[in-house]
């Protein structure tokens, strides 16, 4: 399949056909990451496992606690618009 390289803002674009997207296994609005390679490109996409919420909060005990510089800096006077 050939396609050209096109003007596309201050960038360079290149229009890649749907079916050869399926065929990739790829589609509109999937980060893909470039990498140059031998006087080509190759185009990958990228797979991120973004971490669910339950993950993030899975160590969590339920405890809060306030670290000691965090004391420090509730403890500094006003200062600029905040006295407003």
């Amino acid at each position: 399949m050939l396609a050209k390289i096109t003007s596309w803002g201050d960038s360079q674009g290149l229009r890649i056909p749907k079916a050869f997207l399926d065929l990739a296994q790829m589609k509109e609005n999937d980060e893909v990451e470039l990498i140059p390679q031998d006087n080509a490109i190759l185009i990958r996409r990228c797979v991120r496992n973004k971490p669910t919420l339950e993950q993030l909060l899975d160590d969590w005990d339920g405890e809060y606690s306030v670290s000691d510089e965090l004391r420090e800096w509730e403890q500094m006077p006003p200062a600029g618009r905040e006295l407003l």
